[in-house]
């Protein structure tokens, strides 16, 4: 905007927004629907859509039949959001074109098999504490479920060395394939897998052993 003596900049946007409507479908999945028979969806999920360049947000909560259908959305750029109990979140973010091919997207949500607490309780002696470590899982399910114990190590009092025994068990139906060990390296020990740390696969309700060596590069001024 401009006169004779003065001139100022209105800052503005343009939006292009199509007249066309197309529907949206998602399918909440997690391990089940590909290793359960019947290939089932995961019912009870929170399925959100959200416009990203117009005002438009619905929410759906999935039937039996696992599946979102969101209607009347017009061409253009869209957030998806999907979670459900008891498993991971799901997002991504889309393209609705309205050429006659379906919009379909599959959230897969994975699902929590194995839950860890921890508790910690005061003992008799000042500064010291008793940690208890517990876990939680589901057997006999269509897919991996792993556990590992010891659930923790405590190795602050190790001398020189030790060497740990890892019992690895998986609980459930399918093979978990290519599993393998890692620990964060750190300063003051040295981690040392004498059968390696990629294990191989884990065939369903097996377990095995697989050993650990720690040894102390210098000792820690705490604890």
């Amino acid at each position: 905007v401009t006169s004779n003596n003065v001139k100022t900049a209105i800052p503005f946007q343009f939006k292009i927004v199509s007249s066309l409507y197309c529907p949206l479908i998602v399918y909440a999945t997690d391990e089940f629907t590909y290793y359960a028979d019947g290939a089932p969806l995961v019912s009870g999920s929170s399925i959100s859509v959200y416009g990203v360049l117009s005002t438009y947000y619905q929410n759906i909560v999935t039937g039996l039949d696992g599946a979102a259908i969101f209607t009347n959305l017009t061409e253009g750029v869209y957030d998806v959001y999907a979670s459900a109990p008891s498993h991971s979140t799901f997002s991504t973010r889309i393209s609705i074109t309205c050429t006659g091919a379906p919009n379909n997207i599959t959230a897969f949500m994975k699902r929590s098999l194995v839950k860890v607490s921890f508790t910690v309780v005061p003992t008799t002696v000042i500064d010291q504490y008793t940690v208890t470590v517990d876990s939680t899982f589901v057997t006999s399910v269509p897919a991996p479920v792993i556990t590992i114990e010891p659930t923790y190590l405590k190795i602050a009092d190790i001398a020189v060395n030790r060497t740990f025994l890892f019992t690895i068990r998986n609980h459930g139906l399918v093979r978990a394939k290519s599993f393998s060990l890692q620990l964060s390296t750190n300063e003051y020990y040295t981690y040392t897998w004498p059968n390696g740390q990629f294990v191989g696969d884990l065939l369903p309700n097996s377990t095995i052993i697989h050993p650990l060596i720690i040894t102390v590069n210098r000792p820690r001024t705490n604890n």
